[in-house]
């Protein structure tokens, strides 16, 4: 079963039998050690990832940062990701669907894997074929929805350009551009490096919509991103946490792709509270912010309450309680088609069992 088949409205409906898979553990050869002079030296922290050569994608600075040194560093190297990737799809002639690079960021960023395996892995993406490329995003998106079913479904318009059957040319050529651009910029440092704290340092999804989307689009939308030392700020003096508790609601009303939640969940972090306790409610009127935003949900690990809405808020204030609604029927959904899957896969056991049964009576 294609992803398509996975996404649907939140209703508990019952799943047709499918061949859900996921993502295969791959098994690259070691990547050859660089010296120096071929871009191997050591990097101090927040210095841009790139080499000479196309090898390594990956180059991990040579310690963990402080939380100090990550706040520094991570807007100017979200500023340089969201410019690489612009130019790369640009320049690749990747068409005006700003869905495609956003959704490649997007799956590239959820790639289940982090730590040591990263370099290794990031040289074996880049030697996949184009078509190998494609279905490895394409499976990654369905592999998160076993988890998140609610957020791929809000997410699902940066993930539904990889059904097409026959992608055209430069569609594919952008994609692979984007996806070198991104690694040689060092996003997967912030997204896999497996280090507390590194990943909820940066707004991804912010910095790479901001940066493809024009000026006038964004006037037009309304859309203003607000810098996280910002949001930072703004986190601390609007939530005192000696008036914070577990169990309490936080809701956005206008969260773009989430930056607020961002700060204010670093915030409790620092004090020690985990986010997982709490409820969290983003809304937008953008459809592409807050997929980004249901992106930054799973990225942040904002926990099973965190609930992503799309829609005019002033409009409609019972949007938060629509998305805890969908939330609920989407989690009925997966859990059908999990059962449906592994009674199929029950049923082929048996089926092998009696067919080497009976030729071996024969």
């Amino acid at each position: 079963m294609r992803l398509l088949d996975l996404l649907g409205d939140g209703d508990d409906k019952p799943a047709v039998p499918n061949t859900f898979r996921r993502v295969p553990t791959p098994t690259p050869a070691p990547a050859p050690t660089p010296s120096p002079d071929e871009g191997g030296a050591p990097l101090l922290p927040g210095t841009l990832r790139t080499a000479p050569r196309e090898r390594p994608y990956f180059a991990p600075t040579p310690a963990p940062r402080t939380p100090e040194q990550r706040r520094r560093y991570a807007r100017r190297d979200g500023i340089t990701i969201g410019e690489r990737v612009c130019a790369a799809w640009n320049n690749a002639h990747g068409g005006n669907r700003l869905e495609v690079p956003v959704g490649t960021i997007a799956a590239l960023a959820l790639l289940p894997f982090e730590g040591g395996e990263v370099p290794r892995m990031a040289d074996w993406l880049m030697g996949l074929s184009d078509t190998e490329l494609w279905k490895l995003y394409e499976e990654t998106w369905a592999y998160r929805w076993v988890d998140r079913p609610d957020l791929v479904d809000r997410a699902s318009i940066l993930a539904t350009w990889l059904q097409d059957d026959k992608p055209d040319t430069n569609t594919l050529r952008g994609v692979r551009a984007v996806t070198k651009a991104a690694l040689t910029s060092g996003m997967m440092e912030y997204t896999h490096s497996g280090i507390p704290g590194m990943s909820t340092s940066i707004d991804l999804m912010s910095w790479v919509i901001t940066h493809l989307r024009s000026e006038g689009a964004r006037q037009g939308l309304g859309e203003h991103h607000t810098p996280p030392d910002v949001c930072d700020v703004l986190a601390k003096i609007l939530h005192d946490l000696h008036d914070v508790e577990p169990g309490q609601a936080f809701y956005d009303p206008a969260a773009g792709t989430g930056g607020m939640f961002r700060s204010l969940s670093n915030h409790l972090r620092d004090a020690g509270f985990n986010p997982h306790d709490f409820t969290w409610h983003l809304t937008d009127v953008d459809q592409l912010a807050a997929a980004g935003a249901a992106v930054n949900v799973l990225l942040w690990d904002l926990g099973p309450n965190a609930y992503v809405s799309c829609g005019d808020s002033l409009a409609d204030p019972e949007l938060p309680r629509k998305a805890m609604q969908h939330a609920a029927g989407a989690r009925a959904h997966r859990d059908n088609v999990v059962a449906t899957a592994r009674m199929m896969a029950a049923i082929g056991k048996a089926e092998r069992l009696m067919a080497k049964a009976t030729k071996r009576a024969a």
